[in-house]
């Protein structure tokens, strides 16, 4: 930590630098004074930059420019969008990000296509075409003309302790007040009466083990329901599931994610209907994140486009 302070303060006082953002080994730096340079000479002059800075440090420690990027999009702490380019100045036609949907792995690949084409629109400053691209997509997710495979989340099993073994969902004492089910940790449940009834009754169960099975995440809470019909899952496996449409729901109404998760093979199998409006519904959070950062950066409102979704 001292040594980031360090290197913040030398680029700072030294080479005019905007620190964007920085973590336990990285700075993400901006250099107003380096702007008008030629892309090839702006490389040539952080790498000096870098040599000069690595030297105010003991050898054994070297700052490296690892890649310059031609957009980059701060959305939270340890969250962002980019798109690096190469010493001619050409972008690389390739967003990435660290701590988004669009790189993680229980992602589904609709949510993933629909930021990929959201943050190239905004990258681009193409603010305009931004309503017609949230209009179409949507039509097309809710007119069921996407491919269902593409709605499929994919996260993994943990320990659940006795539950694994077909035993019930039992809880054991956790730290700072909660309660520990396999690796989840959990609320627990009140020693006192009038508290505990108000805790069953809010999870709408009656039961310890109901209450502590529905406290764990929602892909446990299906694998619970996935093994009371016999299907074997394992530990440390991956399970494929969808979001659907329950019977008793009604329009507007979203139940819980946990009580509409299904494993997608059984959902295709018994032909239970996918939420369309859960999912849009969910991305309208990838579109506040951007457009803040938009209208924060650039002076462009354009939050209103998360209530049109």
């Amino acid at each position: 930590r001292q040594s980031l302070e360090k290197l913040s303060t030398i680029l700072r006082e030294k080479y005019s630098a905007r620190i964007v953002y920085g973590d336990t080994d990285s700075n993400y730096v901006q250099f107003p004074t380096l702007d008008s340079l030629p892309p090839q000479d702006f490389f040539k002059r952080v790498r000096e930059i870098a040599s000069e800075v690595s030297a105010c440090f003991p050898h054994y420690m070297k700052l490296a420019v690892e890649c310059v990027f031609a957009v980059f999009a701060l959305l939270a702490g340890k969250c962002y969008l980019y798109e690096t380019m190469d010493e001619n100045g050409v972008p690389s036609g390739v967003i990435k990000g660290k701590g988004v949907a669009l790189i993680r792995r229980d992602t589904c690949d609709v949510h993933r296509d629909f930021l990929r084409e959201l943050a190239r629109l905004v990258f681009n400053e193409r603010y305009a075409e931004i309503n017609g691209f949230l209009s179409a997509t949507v039509r097309r997710i809710l007119s069921g003309g996407v491919d269902a495979k593409k709605f499929v989340v994919t996260k993994s099993v943990g320990d659940m302790g006795a539950a694994d073994n077909g035993g019930e969902v039992m809880a054991e004492e956790g730290a700072n007040g909660k309660a520990k089910v396999g690796r989840y940790t959990v609320p627990k449940l009140s020693a006192v009466p009038e508290e505990r009834e108000t805790q069953l009754r809010r999870k709408n169960v009656d039961t310890d083990a109901e209450f502590y099975e529905h406290c764990l995440p929602a892909q446990m809470q299906l694998v619970t329901r996935m093994r009371a019909r016999g299907e074997v899952v394992h530990v440390g496996s991956r399970i494929e599931y969808v979001v659907v449409r329950r019977s008793h729901e009604k329009a507007g109404y979203f139940d819980s994610v946990a009580a509409k998760s299904e494993s997608y093979e059984y959902a295709m199998r018994h032909k239970l209907p996918i939420d369309y409006a859960w999912y849009v519904h969910y991305f309208s959070n990838s579109i506040d994140a951007l457009t803040s950062v938009v209208t924060k950066t650039t002076g462009v409102d354009i939050r209103k486009l998360k209530s049109f979704v």
